[in-house]
């Protein structure tokens, strides 16, 4: 089984689409990290609260490393 994906990267709907192809390992690997983070404090805290301030900069953090934007991929 094959599967083809074209894209006009003329049409801004068409470079949306690509990129956010181009960026799916990205952003399956940052959920990852995230997921991975919060399981980290969670079991080898000795106060396993996260507050959201840690998970925003955390999260900020793995979007900037995966370079990811939520600009870029939503519109």
């Amino acid at each position: 089984m094959t599967a083809e994906l074209k894209f006009d990267l003329n049409e801004s709907d068409d470079i949306q689409a690509h990129f956010r192809c181009v960026k799916a390992l990205d952003m399956a690997l940052c959920l990852w990290d995230l997921n991975r983070f919060i399981i980290n404090k969670d079991s080898y805290s000795e106060s396993p609260d996260i507050s959201i301030e840690i998970l925003r900069t955390e999260f900020n953090d793995l979007l900037e490393k995966y370079d990811l934007s939520f600009d870029n991929l939503i519109s």
